[in-house]
């Protein structure tokens, strides 16, 4: 049997984002290693079982997986879980299943989920590393326009801005918006896989120089089989590095070039063929 993710928060299977929000800032902070110095190695796998559980109940596509097949199946990539998904009937795209995500952050192409660094997790959230500072700060003060009384940036990593975008609040420290670019991919790359290099060019801050450099670097995306239009692939830290900032993401989104004769939808291949009305109604002779 695996975790269960709702009794690692201590909520409810229909728990709301706020609910995920506020059990996951009292458990993260409750299990936190540097609060637990003697208790340490219990403290530590108790947070990251935490952090791993927000990560995947704070994103509906994880979520989702997690209902229908459990940590076992969500770290084989749901197609492969105990009693796997039924495969749709031999489709055009190899061992995709209904479960097969559409919009980043799911499982394409049968990629399994590995959990993220927790204290990543737990910076991201409350916008510190610092768990006195985390402890003082509260992490829905930016939220819906309000300044909040601290004026720390707020984050929020895997729920509606999955990628560390501002929700209010100032201060060193903060990541900038991420860059998104659009990725165009023909059909055939989307079918087989492929390998996409991107040559792109930042703006560094130079602390000791004060001033900005530039620098070129080769960023590689492997396309994996089935992938599909709103896929997203995130590189962080690679955009611009501004003064008092963290290095801003680059966003890519997979966009799927128009094809001359097929037409895609989920994982159904559609061909649409021009017949007489003689052949509709009494078939095409030999």
């Amino acid at each position: 049997m695996g975790k269960d993710y709702y009794q690692v928060l201590g909520v409810k299977r229909d728990a709301s984002d706020d609910e995920l929000k506020k059990a996951y800032r009292k458990m993260a902070l409750k299990w936190h290693p540097d609060k637990n110095v003697n208790n340490k190695e219990q403290a530590q796998s108790k947070f990251q079982d935490v952090n791993e559980a927000y990560e995947v109940l704070s994103d509906k596509q994880k979520r989702t997986i997690f209902d229908q097949y459990g940590e076992e199946g969500l770290k084989a990539g749901g197609g492969n879980a105990p009693g796997g998904g039924e495969n749709m009937g031999g489709g055009f795209f190899p061992g995709q299943s209904a479960h097969f995500s559409s919009s980043g952050g799911g499982f394409p192409g049968g990629f399994a989920f590995h959990s993220s660094d927790p204290s990543k997790i737990f910076e991201q959230f409350f916008g510190t590393s610092n768990l006195h500072e985390a402890e003082g700060a509260d992490p829905f003060s930016g939220m819906f326009g309000g300044g909040g009384s601290g004026g720390r940036r707020q984050h929020s990593f895997f729920g509606s801005d999955p990628f560390g975008e501002s929700m209010g609040g100032g201060g060193r420290g903060k990541r900038p918006e991420a860059l998104k670019r659009d990725l165009d991919c023909t059909l055939e790359q989307l079918y087989t896989g492929c390998v996409k290099k991107l040559k792109i060019t930042r703006k560094v801050y130079d602390e000791r120089a004060q001033g900005f450099r530039e620098e070129e670097k080769i960023l590689e995306i492997q396309v994996r089989p089935g992938w599909k239009a709103g896929t997203k692939v995130t590189f962080e830290g690679e955009g611009d590095l501004m003064p008092g900032r963290i290095a801003q993401d680059i966003i890519f989104v997979i966009q799927e070039k128009p094809h001359a004769k097929f037409r895609r939808d989920n994982d159904t291949l559609i061909y649409t063929a021009k017949i007489s009305l003689k052949d509709a109604l009494v078939g095409q002779g030999t």
